[in-house]
């Protein structure tokens, strides 16, 4: 999974930092069940803006799409809702011919 925060200056990749080069590139490494000491959640702490847009998606579709991609197609559709933006990135996924699975979930920052 990764989570990405876009806002009309900047995109930044919040997790995994090396999205596109991990070493595990679709190898399941942490899950909910695994061997006690050995799951190692990350989190962190963040200032949010109005109007900061947040996917998370599988590999399925940041492997797929460029971030410039991505971008894009974030900013033509967060104007009408987040869930147009999700159906039009797992939709331009599977235009790519993403084998993987495929999953976003945008949400934006309102107050």
């Amino acid at each position: 999974m990764a989570l990405l925060r876009f806002n009309p200056a900047e995109t930044t990749i919040i997790f995994p930092p090396d999205v596109n080069s991990q070493k595990y590139t679709g190898a399941l490494i942490q899950y909910l069940g695994i061997k006690k000491n050995r799951l190692s959640p990350q989190s962190g702490v963040a200032s949010l803006s109005r109007g900061d847009i947040f996917l998370l998606c599988s590999d399925g579709l940041h492997g797929a799409l460029t971030q410039n991609q991505i971008q894009k197609i974030l900013r033509k559709n967060t104007q009408r809702s987040v869930e147009d933006a999700a159906k039009n990135l797992v939709q331009a996924a599977l235009l790519a011919r993403s084998t993987d699975d495929i999953t976003a979930m945008v949400f934006e920052v309102y107050q």
